[in-house]
């Protein structure tokens, strides 16, 4: 019976080898799509994040001009300066409901 069951269980995980081995196979058959796709929904989720950065910082889309046209950068702020003053507005806003929880 024992004998039986370890023949039963090494069959089992040749079986389990041959479908990993095959399925392994159309993977790999695959890898080039695969590859691609991956570079096509890294700059998907890439352009994404960009966006939904600037939505959170309040940011304008740049509007290209051409050459004979002047650049106008009124108002222009570096994200880093954005951010700062992005998490004081939010500390400050903790702050005032601490105080305004504290009995």
């Amino acid at each position: 019976l024992n004998s039986k069951l370890r023949q039963l269980r090494k069959r089992e995980e040749e079986e389990v080898e041959k479908v990993l081995r095959q399925l392994s196979r159309k993977v790999g058959d695959e890898a080039v799509g695969i590859r691609k796709m991956l570079q096509i929904i890294t700059v998907l989720d890439m352009a994404s994040a960009r966006a939904r950065h600037g939505m959170h910082l309040g940011a304008v889309e740049p509007r290209f001009v051409g050459r004979d046209q002047p650049v106008s950068m009124i108002g222009v702020r570096h994200p880093l300066l954005v951010w700062q003053e992005v998490d004081s507005a939010m500390a400050k806003a903790r702050l005032v409901r601490n105080e305004q929880s504290e009995p």
